[in-house]
């Protein structure tokens, strides 16, 4: 884990928290839709 070494500069640092927060509330988001849609997609197969 080097580049935790490196010291980045708080922008850098917030604007990777904020991609890792974003990945991570779209894959939620994903998952709740998938959940939700997926008995009406076993039904019309």
């Amino acid at each position: 884990m080097s580049y935790v070494l490196a010291r980045p500069s708080s922008f850098q640092r917030s604007s990777l928290l904020g991609i890792i927060v974003a990945l991570h509330l779209g894959l939620l988001a994903l998952i709740v839709t998938a959940r939700a849609g997926a008995p009406q997609i076993m039904a019309t197969l």
